[in-house]
């Protein structure tokens, strides 16, 4: 299977480098490949039993595959890097492997709680994962989730924003190379509160980590909703607030319940209904 699987990673490298040179274009230089989206499939194969005892986690039975893939591709081109994700049951990196120099390990965070920094005891989980790959590959990639997958809806406000800037500078410390952020659109659905805010806040934080997020927000608020801005920026920060003090029960990226997010209580709710209807006041007749 590893020589079929090469074969044709081959082919479609060569193809692509010959459709490049016939358009004058650069080629690409990053192939990506990945377990499926499903933590309960893998090999149960004496070989691969193996290596998972030895590195006490799956990673080590797919970085061993991605780094023989790494080294065949090598031999006959050595700008082209190989891709792939540590999700799920592979985002806990192996004790003893490292990757291939031409080896580029993204890292997906599937258990932190997000309302709270990469940083914070409770998601000590992930930094210590994050800290794991840095350790062992040149070429290391976040995966990053802009919005929180619920099952009944994805519009509760969860205060994901002030996250932002730590974690960037964060990624920064540790040589991450780059932060892919999933906020896709779907037609007549929202994805996240406050999604343009976020989005926004998300790009000039990816161009700069060290920016004042105070003053960006301010921008964000005062550019957006003219008058009520400062009032949108307070709701915010209390709602902040508001889940640091009271967290979310079981908050963790995919598959969160709304009846677990505690900080949307009845004094908060009340709180926030005199935030809009201030905030609609400042703009009538505006």
């Amino acid at each position: 299977m590893r020589d079929l699987f090469a074969e044709k990673l081959k082919q479609l490298i060569l193809r692509d480098q010959a459709a490049s040179n016939e358009r004058g274009t650069p080629r690409p230089l990053v192939y990506h490949f990945s377990k499926e989206d499903e933590p309960n499939l893998y090999s149960e194969s004496p070989e691969s039993t193996a290596i998972r005892m030895r590195e006490g986690s799956e990673s080590g039975v797919m970085l061993d595959f991605v780094n023989d893939q790494a080294r065949r591709v090598a031999e006959y081109d050595g700008d082209v890097v190989i891709e792939t994700l540590a999700y799920q049951n592979t985002e806990e990196p192996p004790k003893r492997m490292r990757c291939d120099d031409n080896v580029l390990i993204t890292l997906c965070d599937t258990q932190s709680l997000v309302t709270l920094p990469a940083t914070h005891p409770r998601n000590a989980g992930f930094l210590n994962k994050l800290r794991g790959w840095a350790k062992i590959t040149r070429h290391l990639r976040i995966w990053d989730y802009g919005y929180c997958h619920m099952p009944d809806s994805m519009e509760y406000p969860i205060p994901t924003e002030f996250t932002y800037q730590p974690d960037y500078q964060l990624f920064l410390d540790h040589r991450v190379q780059g932060i892919f952020t999933q906020y896709e659109t779907f037609p007549g659905v929202v994805l996240g509160d406050m999604a343009d805010m976020k989005r926004w806040l998300i790009c000039k934080l990816m161009e700069d980590p060290g920016l004042d997020f105070d003053a960006l927000s301010a921008q964000f608020m005062d550019g957006y909703y003219g008058p009520a801005g400062k009032v949108i920026a307070r709701y915010r920060n209390d709602l902040m607030q508001s889940a640091r003090r009271n967290p979310p029960g079981y908050t963790i990226l995919c598959g969160t319940e709304h009846t677990t997010l505690h900080y949307l209580d009845t004094d908060f709710i009340v709180r926030a209904k005199k935030y809009f209807q201030e905030a609609q006041d400042a703009c009538n007749g505006d």
